[in-house]
């Protein structure tokens, strides 16, 4: 944090241009849906659905007793090919070789991009919760993650923006940890980029 707009300016980190390149392909397992599954029902109930379990904690699950139950209906994209929103959960909850943790997409846009307050946004985004492993503190960030790779049908990408962000990292053991300061990218907005071949650069 910084006392005034002159020691900000000064000491805060240029964000500008900084971007995850690599593609994100998530895959989530049964572990990862039954914790989806459970932390998109504390935040549309705001209680939780067992207080004595935490969701975080992967060795108190019971595999038996959880299972997802969706109907296939729920996860098909809409008749004209579009992704609805439910669909685009599901393809961005997971785990992936680029991003620490696990991803749970918690609500997204339609397709459509289309806004209670009447204007569009270009890149359909989602709202996310990511789950760091049992060794960094803390372990639940809140994100704002690209839904889709691709904007504007097609004429551009969408380019995923990250913030630096500290956390502590536990490089001892359970039992007598040993914090050190490590930084992680959060994700906080989405950008869409138009290729430079597309005739839309000309009403730039």
């Amino acid at each position: 944090m910084a006392n005034d707009f002159s020691t900000a300016r000064n000491e805060f980190p240029d964000l500008r241009g900084l971007a995850h390149k690599p593609p994100t392909d998530y895959h989530c397992g049964k572990r990862c849906q039954r914790s989806s599954q459970l932390i998109r029902k504390i935040i549309k109930t705001g209680q939780p659905a067992e207080a004595e379990r935490a969701w975080w904690d992967e060795d108190e699950w019971d595999e038996g007793r959880r299972r997802i139950k969706r109907g296939a209906a729920d996860w098909r994209d809409n008749e004209d090919g579009t992704s609805n929103s439910n669909s685009l959960l599901a393809r961005n909850t997971g785990t992936s070789r680029h991003i620490l943790g696990m991803t749970v997409a918690v609500e997204c846009d339609d397709e459509t991009g289309e806004f209670n307050s009447g204007g569009y946004s270009l890149c359909t985004t989602c709202r996310a919760v990511r789950h760091l492993p049992s060794t960094y503190f803390p372990r639940v960030i809140n994100e704002l993650i690209c839904s889709q790779k691709a904007c504007l049908r097609g004429e551009g990408k969408c380019i995923q923006r990250v913030m630096p962000m500290k956390v502590l990292r536990n490089v001892g053991t359970r039992e007598c940890a040993r914090w050190q300061m490590s930084q992680i990218d959060v994700r906080t907005c989405c950008d869409c980029m138009l290729n430079p071949s597309s005739p839309l650069v000309t009403y730039l």
